[in-house]
């Protein structure tokens, strides 16, 4: 991590430092150019009158000693105000050519003289080979087509232009491209600005090293918290919890852990109850058969039909179990098998009521379908998996209502559902007890065995097969003092007449 972000800042430094330094050297040699070239109207106005007197530049093709004498008789202006670049080099080459005593006779801040002028003093003009040997290899005089007249064209590039115009129209340019006179202002200026930028490197990459630190540590602490979290859920300890006071990202992702952890630890717990209730469920019919079985076999029980009926009884009690327990597997896996087709519930519901009037009967119950056969309510379903939900509904309905109670069936629809209500009388379940209706193997009176209160899966299978439809199922306190027990089901708008 620190490598990577100390590389990146490093080179985007690097980036910036080169193209500064580059950006800072044409510039500054392009605008000396220009200042130098700004101050060459007398160049100009002598070129001017050169070309109107001679009719072209013909006479200064193969003719430096014209093109010098142009620029001797343009006077002081080529040089500049006292400390410049040219200043610096004509001072230097009088020094060179007189001495320093002679030079200083002329007093600080005092210009040179111009050329071509009676120098003060009796000093001679700078030598030929000098200062106008310097300029002759950074001026140029191009016609109005842009070919060469005198002297070697500068890069256009960086050369800076000055228009020679004769009776308002171009006849050609004066090009000056300069760069700093070594030893002079102006490359002790770009030394020292390009001293600058690298010590401006040195401390951004200084302080990017300390920030590339700090952010690696800061980044990484919580993914090793995470990390390590993450061995310990993979050997088993599932109550394992991260703590953090990050509010960013990563403390997002702790929480995140600390959420999945806590799934984990639910799950592997049901998982666990899974396996206990399962086992338990399944030994209580063994048992019974076991026993029975063996009290045939020692003689103490006949071989009648009544022994081989209770015997018969526990294997299809075990097969409804294993059956059940087979039911809610290919659910968890979303492998439960539904053939969808246009149902109408209430002709669903009349069904299974018709079907369980013998027991109804027998438990001197009254059963009310309101608005069950009326409505033309459709809904997308397997309509053998709606018989399933319809008939566990009912079987708990006609178990644990009193008798002589009564059970109401209603059905209602919206635009867009369809809603079937069971509910019955006393008694009725206690409200802490309700969400935990529908888990697997509950019984709201734990004392009951399987022969007087179930298996308990018959609503942990509704719940499936509802949700399986993309449904909801909900139990509530019914007002009759019962239980009341709400489906409902998405309608299918298509299917409607």
């Amino acid at each position: 991590m620190f490598t990577a972000l100390f590389g990146m800042s490093a080179v985007m430094i690097a980036i910036v430092v080169a193209w500064a330094g580059w950006a800072l050297h044409e510039r500054f040699s392009a605008y000396v150019s220009a200042s130098a070239l700004a101050g060459m109207d007398p160049v100009v106005d002598a070129l001017q009158q050169e070309y109107a007197l001679h009719r072209g530049w013909a006479w200064l093709e193969n003719n430096p000693e014209g093109w010098d004498t142009v620029l001797r008789e343009a006077g002081v202006q080529l040089f500049g105000p006292p400390g410049s670049q040219q200043d610096i080099v004509i001072r230097r080459e009088r020094e060179h050519f007189h001495g320093p005593e002679r030079d200083a006779d002329m007093g600080p801040g005092r210009p040179p003289p111009a050329m071509g002028l009676p120098p003060p003093m009796g000093l001679p003009p700078p030598p030929h080979h000098g200062f106008l040997r310097h300029l002759r290899g950074h001026l140029a005089l191009v016609d109005a087509n842009g070919g060469g007249v005198v002297g070697v064209p500068p890069a256009l590039v960086h050369a800076a232009r000055r228009p020679i115009v004769v009776d308002g129209k171009r006849v050609g340019d004066l090009l000056f491209d300069n760069g700093p006179v070594p030893g002079g202002i102006e490359e002790a200026f770009l030394a020292e600005r390009t001293r600058d930028l690298y010590v401006a490197a040195c401390v951004a990459l200084v302080l990017s090293g300390l920030v590339g630190t700090l952010l690696a540590r800061s980044i990484l602490a919580p993914i090793r918290l995470v990390t390590e979290g993450a061995r310990r859920l993979a050997s088993g300890a599932f109550d394992t919890r991260l703590t953090t006071t990050r509010r960013d990202e990563l403390g997002a992702l702790v929480g995140d852990f600390n959420r999945m952890a806590a799934a984990l630890e639910q799950s592997e717990e049901a998982r666990r109850l899974w396996v206990a209730d399962t086992s338990h469920e399944l030994r209580t019919p063994l048992a019974v058969m076991q026993a029975q079985i063996e009290a045939l076999q020692d003689g103490i029980h006949a071989n009648t039909p009544a022994a081989l009926a209770r015997l018969h009884g526990e294997v299809l009690r075990m097969t409804r179990l294993v059956a059940d327990l087979h039911e809610l597997a290919r659910a968890d896996s979303h492998a439960l098998a539904l053939r969808l087709e246009p149902v109408d519930p209430g002709l669903v519901l009349q069904e299974v009521v018709e079907g369980f009037s013998v027991r109804i009967a027998a438990s001197a119950l009254q059963v009310h379908t309101e608005n069950v056969a009326r409505t033309e309510a459709r809904v997308l379903a397997d309509p053998m998996r709606l018989r399933q939900v319809f008939g566990n509904l009912m079987e708990n309905a006609i178990r644990y209502t009193d008798a002589g109670g009564r059970i109401e069936i209603t059905l209602a629809s919206d635009a867009a559902s369809v809603a079937i209500r069971v509910e019955d009388t006393a008694p009725g379940v206690p409200e802490p007890k309700l969400p935990f209706l529908f888990d697997r193997f509950y019984r709201v009176d734990a004392s009951r065995d399987r022969r007087t209160g179930g298996s308990g899966l018959g609503l942990a299978i509704c719940r499936a097969i509802v949700e399986a439809h993309g449904g909801t199922i909900g139990a509530a306190a019914s007002p009759l003092g019962g239980l009341a027990v709400t489906v409902t089901l998405p309608r299918d708008d298509a299917a409607c007449p």
